[in-house]
């Protein structure tokens, strides 16, 4: 039993990364619209 827990932690590693790569993949465009919504409000700040 203590062979097989190496195999087991190693599939729990990579599905978190992949599930932390989708999350971060779906949260994309979110996150660059309200970069782009800070950008804007920054440069109106600025000019304004």
């Amino acid at each position: 039993m203590s062979a097989m827990t190496p195999n087991v932690n190693n599939g729990g590693k990579v599905s978190s990364i992949f599930l932390i790569r989708v999350n971060l993949f779906f949260r994309l465009p979110l996150f660059a619209h309200h970069l782009r919504k800070m950008v804007s409000l920054c440069v109106f700040l600025v000019s304004g």
